[in-house]
């Protein structure tokens, strides 16, 4: 086990009794802080002898719960589809409803309400309606993104499964020349470059008849929509309306978790967690 994990059992848990939360990242914490205070009490998880952990990423989550099935933890959806399985085999694991919690900012309905709920920022109603129309014109290209970036990720799982070979190696008994053949002709079946490409044009097509809904909750990759197109729409207006504090990236995803609003799927999502604690 890694030294993140030895990190949290020795020096943040230690003998204090405290169950970890997990989460993968910083920003994660930051959401799910905001998410219980703002739906149960501002003490609520550690009235519940609960605390928010950054794990690090995904894997380490998952892997902290096998060793240690006590604990809890909270992961993206993203491109995963082994979800029911995974939640059979990790019964306290929760997974996101939506791609990761930046989606909660990407949808222009729900982010024009959030911006409304900020307070005096100075926008008119013409001004949401510019800025979700700006949004709107990038969901092609991040449709397409995404359908790429669910073509590509679980094929690179399956691959780094399938070209697993150090049984080779670890077996009392040689293969012979035939099994190792035929091993190496199933990589070359997994990479065949005219079904990876119909199987891309294809999620692309489905992706982009989807409703709106599910385009920016569960299909395109938040976080790299969030870099690339939210974040650089909305600097600026935070800018002239003096909000500089709030310009840097970090800063600016913070304040509008601060006030983001809390469609049914998150509220659900978070009275899972809570009946768990």
């Amino acid at each position: 086990m890694n030294s993140r994990y030895q990190t949290i059992k020795e020096s943040v848990i230690g003998n204090t009794g405290v169950r970890p939360l997990l989460v993968e990242g910083i920003d994660d914490v930051f959401f799910f802080t905001n998410l219980f205070e703002r739906l149960y009490a501002v003490d609520y998880l550690s009235e519940h002898n609960t605390v928010l952990i950054d794990a690090g990423s995904k894997r380490n989550i998952i892997a902290f719960l096998k060793e240690e099935p006590a604990w809890l933890g909270i992961i993206d959806r993203d491109e995963w589809r082994n979800i029911d399985s995974l939640r059979e085999y990790y019964p306290n694991l929760h997974i996101l409803p939506r791609f990761c919690v930046e989606n909660y900012l990407c949808n222009p309905n729900e982010l024009s309400i959030t911006l409304s709920d900020i307070g005096p920022l100075g926008l008119a109603d013409g001004d949401l309606q510019a800025i979700c129309e700006v949004i709107q014109v990038h969901l092609p290209t991040y449709l397409k993104h995404a359908a790429l970036w669910h073509t590509l990720f679980p094929l690179r799982e399956q691959l780094l499964t399938e070209l697993e070979f150090v049984e080779f190696f670890d077996s009392p008994v040689f293969p012979d020349d035939k099994t190792i053949e035929e091993r190496f002709r199933s990589w070359s079946d997994l990479i065949d470059h005219n079904l990876i490409m119909e199987t891309y044009k294809n999620r692309v097509v489905t992706f982009s008849s989807s409703g709106l809904a599910d385009q920016y909750n569960i299909y395109i990759h938040g976080k790299r929509f969030w870099e690339r197109v939210l974040y650089i729409i909305l600097r600026e207006p935070f800018k002239k309306l003096n909000h500089g504090k709030y310009t840097k990236d970090a800063q600016l995803k913070v304040r509008l978790f601060q006030h983001m609003f809390l469609p049914d799927d998150i509220k659900a999502f978070a009275d899972g967690i809570a009946s768990s604690l």
